[in-house]
């Protein structure tokens, strides 16, 4: 393998890994601001579109292609992950 190619696969990763960082850093302080503005409301109707953006984000630095199979994914992970917080509370 010649040296830049090398340079280049490692460069990629890190590339990818440092966006990503930036995306979820993004997204964890739109959600911190968002849970600490007091509304009278849910904070899940803001907080939805967020994770939302973060999701996509993250799917566009990794190549993930936006098809049903990689929708039905994300959605199932959402959804235990929501449905394992009401059984907590509830």
């Amino acid at each position: 393998m010649r040296a830049v190619d090398k340079d280049i696969a490692h460069f990629k990763p890190y590339r990818k890994r440092v966006l990503a960082q930036s995306v979820v850093s993004a997204a964890t302080t739109s959600g911190a601001v968002a849970g600490a503005v007091p509304i009278p409301f849910p904070d899940a109707a803001i907080l939805g579109p967020i994770e939302i953006t973060q999701i996509n984000a993250l799917a566009r630095v990794y190549g993930i292609p936006k098809n049903e199979a990689s929708r039905k994914l994300c959605l199932g992970r959402l959804l235990r992950r929501d449905m394992g917080r009401s059984k907590e509370m509830g």
